[in-house]
C-alpha cells in the first residue's frame, strides 16, 4: 500500500514540476523570439526605453509563476489525497474547509459532494446542501444535482417532499428538470405510491421529447432510459422514451458520465434498464 501511494505522490509532483518547466520554456521563448527576429534593432529599442521595458516581462513572469505555485502549495494536501484516491481523508479535509467558508467555491463543493459519496458518507452531504443553499443560492442551483443525493437514499417520504418542492419552486434547465422528475418518481415508488409516480414520468417524457431536437447532454440519454423503464413497468400505456436512445449513444453516454452522482446512485437500476431495453429491441426485431 505504501509503495502504491508513493508512486501516486511522485506522479503528482511530476505534473507540478512539468507545469513549471513549461512556463519557464514559454517565457524563454517569448523573451528570445523578438531578439531572434529583430536582432540588434530589438536591443536598441530596449536600451532606448530604459530599465522598465527590460524588467516588465520578468516581473510579469515571476507573478505568474508565484500565482501558479501558490495555488498548488495552498492545495497540496488535497491534491495528494485525491491523487492517492484516499476519499475519506479528502472528504474530511474538504468538509473542514468548505463548511467554514461564507462563500464556498463551486469546485470545492463539487469535490466535497463527490468524495462524501465515494466514501459512503451520503448523509453528510445534507449539511453541505443546506450550507450552500443559505450562502450562495446561484451556486446551489448550479450544483443542485450533486447535492440532492441524501434525499434519494434516505427516508422516501422526505425525498417525496423535497423533490416536489424543488420542482414547484423554480424552473430548471431541461436536463436538470428531467433528473428531478426522475428523482421525484423514484421516491414516490420507494414510498409505496407508484400510481402517483405516473404524472412525473409522463412529464419526464414530455421534457425529453421537447429537448430532442437539440444536442443533448450525455445524462439526458440515461434519464430517458430510466424514465422509459419505470413507465413500462408502471403505466398501462407507457410513453416509449427509449425509442430514440440508440445503443451507440447510450454506450457513449455511459462513458462520458463516469463518476456522475446520479449515475453512481442508480448504477443497478441503469444496468436493469439496459437489459430491459435490449429485450425490447429484441422483441421488435422478432416481430
Amino acid at each position: 500500500m505504501g509503495g502504491h501511494a508513493g508512486r501516486k505522490s511522485v506522479s503528482f509532483r511530476a505534473i507540478f514540476i512539468l507545469l513549471n518547466a513549461v512556463l519557464l520554456v514559454a517565457f524563454g521563448f517569448i523573451i528570445s523570439l523578438p531578439l531572434l527576429l529583430l536582432g540588434r534593432q530589438y536591443t536598441v529599442v530596449l536600451e532606448a526605453s530604459g530599465g522598465a521595458a527590460r524588467l516588465l516581462p520578468i516581473v510579469l513572469f515571476a507573478l505568474a509563476l508565484l500565482a501558479l505555485n501558490g495555488y498548488f502549495v495552498r492545495r497540496w494536501r488535497l491534491f495528494r489525497l485525491l491523487d492517492d484516491r484516499d476519499w475519506p481523508a479528502a472528504a474530511d479535509y474538504l468538509q473542514h474547509r468548505v463548511l467554514q467558508q461564507a462563500r464556498p467555491g463551486g469546485l470545492s463543493v463539487r469535490l466535497l459532494a463527490n468524495t462524501l459519496l465515494l466514501s459512503g458518507r451520503v448523509p453528510e452531504i445534507a449539511p453541505l446542501e443546506r450550507h450552500v443553499a443559505q450562502r450562495r443560492l446561484w451556486l446551489y442551483r448550479r450544483m443542485l444535482l450533486h447535492l440532492v443525493v441524501p434525499y434519494l437514499v434516505g427516508d422516501a417520504n422526505d425525498g417525496v417532499g423535497f423533490f416536489a418542492k424543488k420542482l414547484a419552486e423554480e424552473s430548471h434547465r431541461p436536463p436538470v428538470r428531467a433528473w428531478l422528475l426522475w428523482d421525484y418518481a423514484f421516491c414516490l415508488i420507494r414510498a409505496g405510491q407508484p400510481a402517483a409516480a405516473t404524472e412525473p414520468l409522463r412529464e419526464l417524457a414530455t421534457v425529453v421529447a421537447a429537448a430532442g431536437g437539440r444536442r443533448q447532454p450525455a445524462t439526458s440519454h440515461i434519464v430517458a432510459l430510466l424514465g422509459a423503464y419505470a413507465a413500462a413497468r408502471l403505466l398501462p400505456q407507457p410513453a416509449s422514451l427509449a425509442v430514440g436512445v440508440e445503443p451507440g449513444q447510450l454506450a457513449a453516454a455511459m462513458r462520458g458520465v463516469d463518476g456522475d452522482p446520479h449515475v453512481v446512485v442508480f448504477a443497478t437500476v441503469i444496468a436493469e434498464a439496459r437489459r430491459w431495453l435490449d429485450g425490447e429491441r429484441g422483441a421488435l426485431v422478432g416481430e
